[in-house]
């Protein structure tokens, strides 16, 4: 009975002592494993080649030997130590230990052995080196100065620029102007005329030309090959609903049709999206003041709804950028503030928010870019992303009139410049570079450009947004 009772007693512990002595060689087996990570690998390296040493089975057993012996050590490190921190402080090697056994001599068939560093070794060295980054005064070299000559820099900007416009005009792209590139045409009542923005010539043709320009000058739009005008004259109702194309191959106005499943007019504002859309704004129909958002495509030659503004517009400048349309001015029935504002219509989104402007405008121009020109009784630049308004170089005194100011990405020194045609004696072209005027010596036969229709024929626009 008592040893009976002995072993019941007895079971548990050895039970927990074998436990103890499994765990204790797993975790000497752990401790070997990575003790192995940590001894140097070693291999030899000869003048042409470098390849592993090879190990006898005398070899395998000192280094087992050794192993054992390391073993112990770190045994009694453990019994020894009261912290993790303080047993791994004396088992993994310092940078010291580790530099000073970094490289062995010795020989084996006339070759020399290097030993390299592990990981964890080139951690050490790295962390070394970067201290000594840090810590270590570099002596400092004596201030250089650059000097730019902007001068040249801004004229080698413009020769780029000039090359770049001139293969983007001789590119492969089908052009429709027929050799009326960059032209800018003026339409007039009983003619019409085109202006070279190089040669500074006029070409004046009196043909049928439009009775009622006076009532269609903001719905003048060049668009691949065509002129058109939209709507008709305040007392002439069946021409309100109607447009009319002038072809430039034929040079003449081919086409008059009907403004079908949208509304006519007249003081209708258009522009053109450089691709398949002219979008239609405003106007008056009869007595009715219009809110309306319309296209036309020019491919299928059909017209669509597209939304309505937040309130009646007429007579307003209407430019498209980024998929937005900008209503510059105009006129509206029940807001007598209307011409001091810029109305935003988002094609997307349907969005619509409202900018004041300082004063009312009588001509503009858009560069394709972003960049807003506004001419009333001062001359401004206003950039569409920010709304920002700067204040340029006033064009020299003459007449305020209406609609006759063109941006032109050409000129006789192939800079960008903008043209404000009024009339004979009355020309100007800005310099946007130089932020000054100049008076264009030219043939102009008319003496008064006041609500013309006015165009630049261009086919390639302006990339949208750069």
């Amino acid at each position: 009975m008592l040893v009976i009772e002995e072993h019941k007693i007895t079971s548990p512990i050895n039970d927990k002592l074998q436990q103890t002595s499994t765990i204790i060689h797993n975790i000497i087996n752990e401790i070997k494993n990575i003790n192995n990570i940590f001894r140097p690998i070693i291999t030899t390296t000869t003048t042409s080649t470098t390849k592993c040493s090879t190990t006898s089975d005398d070899d395998v057993l000192d280094f087992d030997f050794e192993l054992d012996i390391a073993m112990s050590d770190i045994v009694r490190s453990i019994t020894s130590c009261d912290s993790i921190d303080q047993f791994i402080d004396q088992a993994i090697p310092t940078q010291s230990s580790t530099s000073s056994s970094s490289t062995t001599p010795s020989s084996c068939d006339s070759t020399q052995t290097s030993v390299t560093d592990n990981d964890i070794e080139l951690l050490i060295t790295i962390q070394g080196i970067v201290e000594a980054m840090n810590t270590t005064q570099h002596q400092l070299v004596r201030p250089c100065t650059v000097e730019v000559d902007t001068d040249m820099l801004d004229s080698i900007k413009d020769h780029l620029q000039s090359c770049f416009r001139l293969l983007d005009d001789n590119d492969d792209a089908e052009k429709y102007t027929h050799g009326l590139d960059h032209h800018v045409m003026c339409i007039g009542q009983d003619s019409y005329s085109l202006f070279n923005p190089i040669s500074n010539e006029w070409t004046h043709v009196r043909d049928e030309g439009n009775k009622n320009i006076e009532y269609l000058f903001m719905s003048t739009v060049y668009a691949r090959g065509r002129v058109y005008l939209f709507g008709g004259g305040i007392n002439d109702e069946a021409e309100q609903a109607l447009y009319s194309r002038f072809n430039l191959d034929s040079r003449r106005w081919d086409l008059q049709q009907s403004i079908d499943n949208v509304s006519g007019g007249y003081t209708i504002a258009s522009c053109y999206d450089g691709n398949q859309l002219i979008y239609l704004v405003g106007g008056i129909s009869g007595s009715t003041y219009l809110t309306r958002v319309d296209s036309f495509n020019i491919d299928t030659q059909q017209f669509t709804h597209v939304g309505d503004l937040n309130q009646e517009l007429t007579a307003t400048y209407l430019v498209h950028h980024d998929n937005i349309l900008y209503c510059i001015g105009g006129r509206s029935k029940d807001n007598p503030l209307s011409g001091k504002c810029i109305y935003t219509f988002n094609l997307t989104t349907k969005e619509q928010t409202t900018v004041d402007l300082p004063t009312y405008v009588t001509s503009y121009c858009h560069d394709g870019r972003g960049m807003l020109y506004l001419y009333s009784k001062a001359f401004n630049r206003m950039s569409l992303s920010t709304m920002e308004l700067v204040t340029l170089a006033t064009p020299p005194h003459c007449p305020l009139r209406m609609n006759n100011m063109v941006y032109s990405s050409t000129s006789p020194s192939r800079e960008e410049t903008i043209l404000l045609l009024q009339g004979h004696d009355f020309n100007f072209r800005y310099s946007i570079k130089h932020n000054e005027w100049t008076k264009i010596n030219d043939n102009d036969p008319i003496s008064k450009r006041d609500e013309h229709g006015m165009c630049v024929l261009y086919d390639k626009p302006i990339k949208q947004g750069d």
